[in-house]
């Protein structure tokens, strides 16, 4: 069984051209923006077995700790990220250790409750037959689909390549294109279709947690047989 509150995914960065402007700033600003909402704790770059010039093989395969089910609407509807503030690129200055578990589930929940009242428009808009519909809402720096999408999983079959022109279309109404880049988010569906070093990982981490557990159960019998004397 994989370990509670934890969402094992892996995330493509899917830039604009050929190549990022600065692409390990990207991967660090990634990482630091998803520690602000969820906990890292396991990260890895998700390298192609055959390198080749596509602007879609770049990315992370992830283990993000924190409510499952808030984790995967605001992974589910993420397509991309922003890095910039008044039109400057920045890196995320936070350091994880600044970011307490607390802190991180209620940025989450108000990601998602903002991302959820901007889908609740979307969806009047709609019925009302609108032809003006969104295409992307933002929760700075996050963007998401206009409406919420069912989670996508490793098995599936590739999508954003054929959506991220027109991401990065709809994107440049809002902002320079420079500063996003299109995110493709697909989850590992059970141990045996993840990459063998995150096989490994929930492995170890399980057994861990198993003797935590054990030594947990020990300390607790223990103290309660002294306390009954």
């Amino acid at each position: 069984m994989l370990l509670k509150d934890c969402v094992p995914v892996t995330i493509r960065l899917v830039y604009k051209s050929h190549s990022a402007p600065n692409e390990l700033l990207w991967n660090r600003f990634l990482v630091a923006e998803l520690n602000k909402v969820c906990k890292v704790v396991y990260a890895k770059p998700n390298l192609p077995r055959v390198q080749s010039l596509t602007r879609n093989n770049k990315g992370f395969d992830l283990v993000l700790k924190g409510p499952k089910f808030h984790l995967i609407k605001f992974l589910s509807g993420l397509r991309g990220v922003q890095m910039a503030e008044n039109g400057i690129i920045r890196s995320s200055t936070v350091k994880p250790g600044e970011v307490t578990q607390d802190d991180r589930i209620l940025a989450l929940e108000k990601v998602c409750e903002s991302a959820e009242q901007q889908w609740d428009i979307s969806r009047r808009q709609r019925a009302y037959k609108s032809q003006d519909l969104p295409q992307l809402v933002r929760v700075l720096p996050w963007i998401f689909n206009a409406f919420p999408l069912e989670p996508r999983y490793v098995s599936d079959g590739e999508v954003l390549e054929h959506n991220v022109d027109r991401f990065y279309a709809t994107v440049s109404s809002l902002c320079t294109t420079d500063q996003f880049v299109a995110l493709d988010t697909k989850f590992y569906q059970g141990l045996e279709s993840m990459p063998l070093g995150m096989q490994r990982w929930f492995i170890g981490a399980e057994r861990n947690e198993d003797h935590k557990k054990k030594s947990n159960e020990r300390l607790e019998f223990l103290t309660n047989g002294f306390k009954s004397f």
